[in-house]
């Protein structure tokens, strides 16, 4: 999978990539695997779009107007929320949100296309690592089973911007909850939750993790990266 590479791969994370790849050719719960296959593409063009590097720019990323340089014929609100997660997540509002869902894109399907993008984010941050090329695959030539399109109902308003998932919320012996928020915020669509954790674990698993580092290691190069990344979290 990385043949240019003299540093060892797990099997897991080749497995975990693997996976991610497939997923992006086959149907999700909103979108046909095709949709799924040009959001990888669009997800990694969006960097050389002009419109975004003049938001980043700007006091503002909604001051500027324009279209964005776009790689694919998705709609334009699922252009919109793609560029953005890519160039400029850390300065998203609710209001921009209402937006783009006021535009005609659901919050289902809104974070159907986060936790692709955030997909496509780690299988291509973990190649740049390695100075190899992006790991690519062919659009499915057959479509297969169509989009359930099935809102999940186990979900609660906790004045996010979206319903998030219903879980326990008494605080567990670290004083925080036993189903973290950042795994909730997907709720509307769990298969999203299963697909992109599905890749994460491999990389940061809070057990059973194959590494040479410790675990008090392992969380000092997390926090430090989510501070550089100006992760919420």
């Amino acid at each position: 999978m990385y043949p240019h590479t003299s540093l060892p791969i797990r099997p897991a994370i080749a497995a975990s990539h693997h996976a991610a790849l497939e997923r992006f050719v086959s149907s999700g719960t909103w979108f046909w695997g095709h949709e799924r296959h040009a959001m990888l593409k669009e997800a990694r063009h969006a960097s050389l779009c002009r419109l975004c590097a003049e938001s980043r720019m700007a006091l503002s990323p909604f001051i500027t107007k324009g279209d964005h340089d776009s790689l694919t014929d998705l709609p334009e609100q699922v252009i919109e929320v793609i560029h953005r997660l890519v160039t400029d997540s850390g300065r998203l509002t609710e209001a921009w949100f209402q937006s783009v869902v006021d535009g005609g894109l659901s919050a289902e399907a809104y974070i159907e296309i986060v936790g692709l993008v955030a997909s496509v984010i780690v299988l291509d941050s973990y190649a740049r690592g390695l100075g190899e090329d992006l790991l690519s695959i062919d659009a499915p030539r057959r479509e297969d089973s169509p989009p359930l399109r099935k809102t999940n109902p186990d979900v609660v308003d906790k004045g996010a911007w979206v319903p998030i998932l219903a879980a326990e919320e008494t605080p567990g012996a670290t004083l925080l909850p036993s189903v973290p928020n950042i795994l909730r915020a997907m709720g509307l669509v769990p298969s999203a939750i299963q697909q992109f954790f599905d890749i994460m674990r491999a990389h940061y698993g809070l057990a059973n993790l194959e590494s040479a580092l410790s675990r008090p290691q392992i969380e000092l190069v997390a926090a430090r990266m989510s501070s550089y990344n100006d992760c919420f979290y």
